[in-house]
């Protein structure tokens, strides 16, 4: 069984599979295929591979069931333990040339392969980068929506219009607005510019935003199109400020 994967910018691919290991498929020299699998040593890993995380780098990163956070070496071809984060991690991503990681209590960087601290908080549940990547919101169980602060820890921002219940999933557009699935049927965008917070949901609720796929959110010529439970797609309406279900019957 297959529990996570992810492709580099080298072309290979990186498969964690609990009864095997980590497998990397490469690149044959003339790009036509995809060689057979290389089993990468991973005895080094204490607890089962839940996420694979690459960053801008190409470095690969791998999470574990006990929370602890590796990172692989190319040069050495070993996994290195970059820390343990005492809980489950929920989220990795860049941010200003620096990788994010989220527990439910905690934010961490990685700085020179080790864990630095930088926020604390109750139940954080998701993070993302806002389009222009100079701000990262993150969001709690409780409905809460912040902002990482210049300095160490978390801005509650203190949005108005709709009220967020239990944030499931923050994701960013090019746009710099965030889209927020929750505990509630539908989903919802905070604009930054006007602090506002609007959600969006149809009758009946058979066309609901599906609140557990993730990526719900795929962009395309500037279009976002969002996944539904039933009958194919929705899509964002700029113009209009309001989310249009596109029905495939």
């Amino acid at each position: 069984r297959v529990v996570a994967h992810r492709h580099d910018s080298k072309g290979s691919t990186w498969v964690a599979i609990p009864s095997v290991g980590l497998i990397r498929f490469d690149v044959a020299d003339d790009g036509a295929k995809l060689l057979l699998g290389q089993i990468i040593e991973s005895e080094s890993i204490k607890g089962s591979i839940q996420s694979l995380w690459i960053d801008k780098e190409n470095n690969l990163f791998v999470t574990t069931s006990l929370g602890t956070l590796y990172t692989f070496e190319s040069q050495t071809q070993k996994f290195v333990e970059v820390g343990n984060c005492n809980s489950e991690v929920l989220s990795i991503c860049n941010y200003k040339d620096r990788v994010c990681v989220l527990t439910s209590g905690e934010l961490y960087f990685v700085e020179d392969t080790k864990l630095k601290c930088v926020a604390r908080g109750e139940r954080l549940s998701a993070m993302a980068v806002g389009g222009d990547g100079a701000q990262l919101y993150v969001g709690d169980s409780k409905g809460g929506l912040f902002r990482l602060k210049e300095g160490d820890g978390l801005l509650e921002i203190d949005y108005s219009g709709d009220r967020l219940a239990r944030i499931r999933h923050l994701e960013s557009d090019s746009y710099g607005i965030v889209w927020i699935t929750t505990a509630e049927a539908g989903i919802s965008r905070f604009n930054p510019t006007d602090g506002s917070c609007k959600r969006f949901y149809h009758e009946p609720n058979t066309v609901s935003y599906n609140i557990d796929t993730i990526p719900k959110l795929v962009e395309s010529s500037g279009r976002l199109w969002i996944k539904m439970n039933h009958y194919g797609f929705g899509y964002y309406n700029r113009e209009q400020d309001r989310v249009e279900p596109f029905y495939n019957d």
